[in-house]
């Protein structure tokens, strides 16, 4: 799931610690944590509150790896946030509202809130979520609903992500800094994304999106990047030219790893799996992978 895009997030510890007690809450979120960087070699830093239970809110807020929290409703700190990406904003320590779907009986009551923001011009991040829901039903057609207006057959304007992609790529957006340089009609431009106060086991979706304005795809415009990028794609987005780019070098380790199961068992499923990661890597890159599935 991981693989997938998937994250996973400290939420119930379980009945070894007294959930009415914040100090033995906190013990058993750092206990979680250390098991999950045995496991996986790196930590989680989003917490998300069950069962309202304040007490995890205080919590995270006394543990230094929880970066966010989330809350289905009003917190013991005041109203959650509500993130919209056109203002500055800092979600460290941040707890933002997420709507739970379940308890709405018809798709169509879900999607005014959605609409809402998706026309508001604000860049909102909307946190709708479902628990192991009895009806798999209602959430394909909210996902259906959703793609029909805003997503590959509609619009193509929403972001499907985790709350760790967006924690990053909130990061990324603030702190980055840019260096510009134009020789012989080449324009080099070089990007400097500074460690957060996480540490870097901590930090694991290098990817990112540069909008460059005034620039349009001529015959013959070549875009290339440098050998710590391994995904590139990009596209005319009006007057400016949208660039993404991704720096996980992890996306070659999975490229391979997919590979190799494809080649042990020839399944259609294992050759879909196998190009969704080839997909993302750069041009250069792809080839040695698409001549091992064909």
């Amino acid at each position: 799931m991981i693989d997938f895009g998937c994250d996973i997030y400290l939420h119930d510890i379980g009945p070894s610690y007294d959930v009415n007690d914040v100090s033995s809450i906190l013990k058993g979120i750092i206990a979680c944590n250390q098991k999950t960087k045995e496991i996986l070699g790196r930590k989680m830093k989003v917490l998300v509150r069950p069962n309202g239970n304040n007490k995890y809110i205080t919590a995270g807020r006394q543990y230094d790896d929880v970066a966010f929290m989330t809350s289905e409703n009003n917190t013991d700190i005041g109203a959650p946030l509500n993130v919209t990406f056109n203002n500055d904003v800092e979600l460290k320590k941040a707890t933002q509202y997420r709507r739970y779907t379940e308890p709405t009986p018809a798709v169509s009551q879900l999607m005014p809130y959605i609409d809402e923001k998706a026309l508001a011009g604000t860049y909102a991040w909307v946190h709708d979520f479902s628990h192991a829901p009895a009806d798999f039903q209602y959430i394909l057609d909210l996902f259906t609903n959703i793609n029909d207006k805003y997503g590959k057959d509609g619009s193509d304007c929403v972001w499907f992500a985790s709350m760790d992609e967006v924690y990053e790529y909130n990061y990324i957006r603030k702190h980055c800094t840019v260096e510009k340089n134009i020789s012989n009609n080449v324009l080099t431009l070089k990007f400097s994304v500074h460690s957060s106060d996480l540490p870097n086991e901590m930090q694991f979706h290098r990817d990112f999106s540069i909008l460059v304005s005034g620039i349009s795809m001529k015959k013959g415009t070549i875009v290339d990047t440098g050998d710590n990028i391994y995904g590139l794609s990009y596209s005319q987005k009006g007057e400016n030219l949208l660039v993404n780019v991704n720096c996980n070098k992890s996306l070659i380790d999975k490229a391979n790893r997919y590979t190799g199961i494809y080649e042990k068992e020839k399944t259609v499923s294992k050759k879909e799996d196998a190009l969704y990661f080839i997909n993302q890597l750069k041009d250069k890159l792809k080839t040695t992978y698409l001549n091992r599935i064909k």
